[in-house]
């Protein structure tokens, strides 16, 4: 137990480390400026930037774009708020097409998952998906795309995967878009209070399967 407990923390810390470098020197490289052209195209469609920004995030699994960066653009362009429901409706059309994708052209997609997220997939029992889910989807380690390509190549049933998938990732979307909404700065209580949670959330897993064994 204290091997997994440790493996997860170091998981959990690389990836909160990268996702700072990239919002703290991503500027840098690609200049803040390209930031603001695409809240600028975003917001010249008036209120059909919306639904620009929804299609954008459905389609970002496509496009190969991390799904943290997208949250915290929504969070930069449109705020707390609504950044975390436009970010949050894209991202389940994306999961959902991914899903539907997968579970009808699987020789495809099954290249794009890996076989341990296929294997725990697999046991998952209809009456556990949506827990399961939950778990993999709240847990920042876990990518949420196999995930995604994986419930629909082991034929879960979509409405588990749609509600386990919400779920889990509703939180997550909100913590990101806040901290995009905060992006400029970064070192603050904002950014500190967002990575512990994130931290918790990482651990959730541990302690529930802790608490089963007692």
């Amino acid at each position: 137990m204290k091997v997994d407990l440790i493996k997860r923390i170091t998981k959990i810390a690389i990836v909160l480390i990268v996702i700072t470098l990239l919002l703290r020197y991503g500027g840098a490289i690609q200049h803040r400026v390209d930031i603001d052209k695409i809240q600028a195209f975003v917001e010249s469609f008036g209120i059909w930037g919306v639904l620009v920004f929804i299609i954008f995030a459905a389609l970002r699994p496509f496009l190969f774009i991390p799904s943290a960066i997208t949250f915290v653009l929504g969070g930069v362009i449109f705020g707390t708020l609504l950044g975390s429901l436009v970010s949050l409706i894209g991202l389940l059309a994306g999961s959902s097409l991914c899903y539907l994708l997968a579970s009808k052209f699987q020789g495809v997609f099954s290249k794009f998952v890996g076989d341990k997220y296929i294997a725990k997939l697999e046991k998952i029992k209809e009456k556990d998906a949506i827990k399961t889910l939950f778990m993999m989807r709240v847990t920042p380690g876990f990518p949420i795309d196999p995930v995604s390509y994986g419930a629909g190549l082991t034929g879960i049933n979509y409405y588990d995967f749609f509600l386990g998938t919400l779920l889990g990732i509703g939180p997550k979307v909100f913590l990101y878009t806040f901290l995009g909404d905060g992006i400029e700065d970064l070192v603050s209580i904002r950014t500190i209070g967002v990575f512990i949670v994130l931290f918790l959330f990482a651990l959730l897993p541990i302690f529930v399967k802790k608490s089963k064994l007692e």
